[in-house]
């Protein structure tokens, strides 16, 4: 073969791979032009996918803020329902029992002017009486405890049959208390003077 034939043969060679590298390189291109529109497409859905995951999320809030809304509303319409019933229930314990007071724990005060309030530890009752008067006085006195529904659960009673208390002194009655039918709600005082 002569030196010109090889020049060519050379030649054709190097067109064949100068033509292989462009038609790769084209190939290469096209396929990352590829890859980049389906990354794009890909991308845009994701974005499209959290905008919709937004809305979503967001009209759930709505929707549940509103069901809560709803659910404080009827917790305040039945706890008015409640507490119109309780007052009804008590007006007509008041009108049973003209001095009715409500029961809590700790100190529970009268409006009298002897008998000034009592406390229960357990099952053990302290009634503070107080003479501020100028005269002694015998405060014989019963105290009703009622339950929710009026019933009365157990009384308590001192009475000065021999004794008095006298003008300025304070005596601490004490003594016990069962309750038979439920804790007390509600409490009355009887007196005598």
């Amino acid at each position: 073969m002569e030196k010109k034939d090889i020049f060519k043969f050379i030649s054709l060679i190097l067109l064949i791979l100068l033509i292989g590298s462009a038609l790769k390189w084209y190939n290469t291109e096209k396929q990352l032009d590829s890859i980049n529109g389906n990354f794009d497409k890909l991308k845009q859905e994701s974005e499209q996918k959290l905008v919709d995951a937004e809305i979503i999320a967001k009209k759930k809030i709505e929707d549940a803020a509103r069901e809560a809304e709803v659910k404080i509303k009827q917790a305040d319409s039945l706890k008015n329902i409640y507490s119109n019933l309780i007052a009804r229930e008590e007006k007509k314990l008041q009108n049973y029992y003209n001095n009715l007071y409500r029961f809590s724990g700790g100190d529970n005060y009268f409006n009298d002017f002897a008998i000034k309030k009592f406390r229960i530890d357990g099952n053990k009752i302290f009634v503070t009486i107080q003479n501020n008067g100028s005269q002694s006085i015998k405060p014989n006195f019963k105290i009703y405890f009622l339950n929710e529904n009026g019933f009365i659960t157990s009384e308590y009673s001192d009475i000065y049959v021999f004794s008095s208390i006298a003008p300025g002194e304070t005596r601490i009655s004490d003594g016990e208390v069962n309750f038979r039918y439920g804790t007390p709600v509600y409490y009355c005082l009887w007196r005598e003077y």
